[in-house]
């Protein structure tokens, strides 16, 4: 019998482990950014997207990108199943306009934690996918698969 119990605790505690990691608890902050990773400031990327859109998109669309810039909001949004995902948008290159164009980053449901406690102004690196579909939506940039490095 006791025996039967070790077998079960042994197989939940690496059942544990292995959700913990697939979770990604602890990796979207403080992680090493990708030596492959194109790196730009917001203002640079927001720029060069409302300048010339289709060329923006030609330069970085599907890439990895580690981009430096300052915090305008933090915020969680809700898909139609009730999952939640948390999300930064950067300042960018016009915020003195009627409609700014801004990036747009989203995180894994568990990097709330690492995100919430920013305020606007505050300065961020963050590592991400660009998705540039024609046309900005909302005027934004999309980054996704975000972790935040500084």
């Amino acid at each position: 019998m006791p025996s039967r119990f070790i077998h079960t605790l042994a197989t939940t505690s690496l059942l544990c482990g292995l959700l913990w990691s697939l979770v990604g608890c602890g990796e979207n902050f403080g992680v090493d950014a990708d030596p492959k990773a194109l790196a730009v400031d917001a203002n640079g990327l927001t720029q060069a997207f409302a300048s010339n859109e289709l060329d923006a998109r030609d330069q970085y669309n599907q890439k990895l990108l580690l981009i430096t810039g300052k915090v305008a909001l933090v915020g969680k949004e809700s898909d139609r199943f009730g999952n939640i995902t948390p999300s930064l948008i950067l300042s960018g290159h016009n915020e003195n306009a009627d409609k700014p164009v801004r990036i747009h980053c989203e995180f894994k449901p568990s990097a709330f934690e690492f995100i919430r406690d920013l305020t606007p102004g505050t300065s961020v690196v963050i590592q991400g996918k660009c998705t540039a579909p024609l046309g900005l939506i909302d005027r934004q940039v999309s980054i996704i698969e975000c972790q935040r490095i500084e």
